[in-house]
């Protein structure tokens, strides 16, 4: 497993421990050192040192006496990891429904602004309507009132429809968002945040 040789890497606070956490796992799990040698891991160990020094896990194996200790040890970290990345994936999950959401809400919002977009034109081809049939200069300073107040709010609604359509935009790119499978496999892994 990855994780062992990533334990070997992380708990050596001095060379001592390093030899003496590659001979622990060694000991407790065989199988999980992938035919590497032990030398080798404990020089890596040591070129790793200072970064590494305060895992958890390297220091409870470490701090174990026995095989199945060490064993218990690893598989508490694997299991802590797991659910590390089950709580990513959940968060991820949750945040692409957020952002369908998201987009549904601002599509609906451009539709209803469309739709009053629409409503105003038709007000407007009336008032044009009504200045050409007009009969009077009263009549005709009302309406051209009334048509002016029309395009007011044509001006605004538009701006209205522009905005919600660049949200509408920003919310589908964000749903675009895409998460690899290594980073929901392993959310702690590098590149992954």
């Amino acid at each position: 497993m990855r994780w062992i040789a990533l334990a070997v890497l992380v708990a050596c606070s001095k060379p001592d421990d390093c030899e003496r956490l590659i001979k622990k796992v060694a000991s407790a799990m065989p199988s999980e050192m992938h035919g590497q040698r032990e030398d080798a891991l404990v020089a890596e160990c040591r070129q790793h040192i200072d970064k590494l020094k305060d895992e958890p896990a390297a220091k409870c194996v470490l701090d174990a006496d026995g095989d199945d200790a060490v064993r218990t040890c690893i598989t508490k970290r694997l299991e802590e990891q797991r659910m590390q990345a089950a709580q990513a994936r959940a968060k991820a999950e949750a945040e692409a429904a957020k952002a369908v959401a998201d987009v549904k809400a601002a599509a609906d919002n451009v539709s209803k602004i469309q739709g009053d977009l629409d409503d105003l034109a038709k007000r407007l081809d009336t008032a044009v309507a009504d200045v050409a049939a007009a009969k009077n200069k009263t009549e005709l300073d009302a309406v051209k009132a009334k048509l002016s107040q029309l395009q007011a709010e044509r001006a605004e609604l538009e701006k209205q429809v522009a905005a919600a359509k660049a949200s509408a935009a920003r919310a589908e790119r964000l749903k675009g968002v895409q998460i690899s499978p290594e980073c929901l496999k392993n959310p702690l892994a590098k590149g992954c945040s």
